[in-house]
């Protein structure tokens, strides 16, 4: 899927905004931008997390926050919609 800037954006504005804290920031930044997982987390900001199982537990929130999130879902479902186009 194509997606435009702007609206590549606002998805993400809308992803930090699912979050609560820092930590979470730091985890979605983690999973989503630099695809890494929870043990690799871990050993990168053990400062930030009290374990691996911490991270499982909040990945999982916040991914169900995501999954409910009415913002998200018109923005990922309007891009899926949207005609593919070159700019």
């Amino acid at each position: 899927m194509n997606i435009h800037p702007d609206s590549a954006a606002e998805l993400w504005h809308q992803i930090m905004r699912t979050t609560n804290n820092a930590h979470e920031q730091l985890l979605m930044h983690a999973s989503l931008i630099d695809a890494l997982p929870p043990r690799a987390i871990y050993a990168l900001h053990p400062d930030q997390f009290a374990d691996v199982a911490a991270i499982y537990r909040m990945k999982h929130a916040l991914f169900t926050r995501l999954q409910h999130n009415q913002a998200i879902k018109r923005l990922y479902f309007n891009g899926m919609r949207a005609p593919n186009q070159d700019t």
